[in-house]
């Protein structure tokens, strides 16, 4: 199926599980990261999981990116030319994201990776949370 972070095609209470690997904080225009967690905690059991990837704001993507009063940042600079005009949303640390994540979410777990592709350096973080 087809859909969007925002608008997911499929029934209420669908999964146990979702995996949003560098996906999850694009935006659609009017959208915001928070409307994407909303739609996933929508399609989750309750208790199920989500298990997703969010930006390291240190990362190379969010390189001179204009920051927007949502939180969310319009990428200028992508050395790949692909992402140039669009709506990401990046945090500072784990707080944060437990923070954003915690009105849907809890029972979080963390991790990090920061890798060097010859001179360009991703940063993630990855959150483990459950469905409230």
């Amino acid at each position: 199926r087809v859909g969007r972070n925002s608008s997911l095609p499929f029934d209420s209470n669908s999964f146990d599980y979702i995996l949003a690997c560098h996906s999850c904080y694009y935006l659609d225009e009017g959208q915001s990261m928070r409307d994407n967690l909303e739609e996933y905690a929508r399609v989750l059991k309750k208790g199920g999981h989500l298990v997703a990837s969010v930006p390291n704001q240190d990362s190379y993507i969010m390189n001179d990116a204009n920051q927007l009063e949502d939180g969310s940042s319009l990428i200028t600079n992508d050395p790949y030319n692909n992402r140039i005009g669009y709506r990401l949303h990046a945090f500072s640390n784990t707080t944060d994201i437990r923070d954003y994540f915690s009105d849907l979410f809890e029972q979080f777990s963390f991790g990090s990776s920061s890798a060097d592709y010859y001179g360009i350096h991703e940063k993630v973080f990855w959150v483990v949370c459950q469905k409230r």
